[in-house]
């Protein structure tokens, strides 16, 4: 993969997580680490018009934040959200 192309899908991972996980993510700098004990690891692969794959690794405390955020955080703003909409539609 060229550089153009490698920085383009960094800026596509950290945009998503910003947007979608409110997590602040940072590009890492040169080469990854080498020692991956510590990571958790994604590999998904699609197929359809494109076919491929992609593998993402985060660091524990980073997977743990984004899984919470995914199955707690924002289930929770829905119905935190839907209760207040309700409750506005009632006293108009």
């Amino acid at each position: 993969m060229n550089a153009a192309t490698s920085g383009i899908l960094s800026d596509v991972v950290v945009d998503t997580l910003e947007k979608l996980a409110f997590l602040f993510a940072v590009p890492l700098e040169g080469p990854a680490p080498e020692d991956t004990r510590e990571l958790a690891t994604v590999r998904v692969r699609f197929s359809g018009p494109l076919c491929g794959g992609m593998q993402l690794s985060l660091s524990r405390p980073a997977a743990l934040t984004l899984a919470a955020t995914f199955l707690i955080a924002l289930p929770l703003a829905s119905v935190v959200a839907g209760w207040w909409i309700r409750r506005r539609r009632r006293h108009a």
